[in-house]
């Protein structure tokens, strides 16, 4: 045998070996390991009613129109409440009231330089209420963590913690489900 040939022949043989390697894996890495298991029917059924059970809960509660309706008329309230406690609703309508008559009495020409910067001066300060009776920034946004509060309990989802347990659980109702009914 020639230097050459035998190095070819090892070559060959390296590579035979090689594929066989190669062709074992897949086919351990493919087996299951499962553990024979098995469950009386009312287990069975036990897991069925409680996956489903599961399954729901993470899917939450679909609020129906009367429950919708009646959150927008609680958060109408919210935002009512948080106006009214500024400034009351008659007070509001009277002042715009105001405004509107003190602006017609700068459109007659029969009022006097004085009066009208006087009538300017009201409307001003009449407008300074209603900016001050106005809700701030900080107040909308407690309104609408109050009003985001109110959607979740309606929609009764879980919350991240409650989700893992739920989600555990359904893990363990399936893997029972798995096994044979004895």
């Amino acid at each position: 045998m020639t230097p050459m040939f035998r190095r070819y022949a090892s070559a060959a043989v390296a590579a035979t070996a090689l594929t066989a390697t190669l062709a074992a894996a897949p086919a351990q890495a493919h087996t299951t390991h499962r553990v024979a298991c098995s469950v009386t029917a009312t287990e069975r059924a036990a897991a069925q009613d409680a996956l489903h059970a599961d399954v729901a809960a993470l899917s939450g509660h679909h609020a129906t129109k009367a429950e919708k309706e009646a959150l927008k008329a609680a958060v109408a309230a919210l935002v009512k409440a948080a106006k009214d406690a500024k400034m009351p609703e008659a007070a509001r309508t009277a002042a715009k009231a105001q405004i509107k008559a003190l602006t017609a009495q700068l459109r007659v020409r029969t009022t006097t330089q004085e009066q009208r910067t006087a009538i300017r001066a009201q409307i001003a300060a009449l407008r300074l209420q209603l900016d001050d009776a106005r809700l701030t920034p900080a107040e909308r946004r407690a309104i609408a963590t109050q009003a985001a509060v109110l959607r979740a309990a309606l929609r009764g989802k879980p919350t991240a913690a409650e989700q893992a347990v739920i989600k555990a659980d359904i893990k363990v109702q399936a893997a029972k489900l798995s096994c044979r009914t004895a």
